[in-house]
């Protein structure tokens, strides 16, 4: 699938592209892992707004695949229906189930929020990765996506902090 990132045989351009579409694709499972388990957080969620800010992170991510699928037609790589081959695992749904009772509570709701804030922050990481390697790329194109979505990503963690902040006041009275 991929060229050999080690070997003499590919140009330096082959090498970036193959790192382009590898953390794509990585990035691209780690998102699918989120929508999978977006509706179980949603439903352990105690306030509202922790509700509707986990459901636009939902809708954050759809855009974000959108725009990942893009970058990967870019590169002339079809978006492969299964990610058996992606090393990245967050366990999200054992997170969930292993976290939250049958009574969700203010408490519950910060570490929900916290929780998503530190894959926010991963998934930043990752965009900032993915924006240099366009750069070298010299692809306008797949520069311009992943811009898109890291402002993306770092709009939400932000949003998710500021919730956070107050979840964490609202503990406080």
């Amino acid at each position: 699938m991929l060229n050999n990132l080690q070997g003499d045989s590919a140009g330096i351009g082959d090498k970036i592209n193959d790192l382009l579409i590898f953390y794509s694709l990585e990035v691209f499972a780690i998102k699918t892992q989120i929508l999978e388990y977006l509706p179980s957080l949603a439903n352990n969620a105690y306030a509202k707004d922790v509700k509707m800010a986990i459901l636009m992170v939902s809708v954050k991510a759809h855009e974000e695949l959108f725009r990942l699928r893009v970058i990967l037609k870019l590169l002339k790589f079809e978006t492969p229906d299964s990610f058996a081959q992606t090393r990245t695992s967050l366990n999200l749904m054992e997170f969930v189930t292993s976290n939250f009772g049958d009574n969700p509570s203010q408490s519950t709701d910060c570490r929900m929020l916290q929780h998503l804030i530190v894959i926010e922050g991963f998934q930043v990481a990752a965009y900032e990765f993915l924006s240099q390697l366009a750069q070298k790329a010299r692809s306008k194109d797949i520069q311009e996506t992943v811009t898109r979505s890291l402002k993306d990503a770092i709009a939400t963690k932000a949003d998710l902090k500021a919730m956070l902040d107050g979840c964490i006041r609202t503990l406080s009275r």
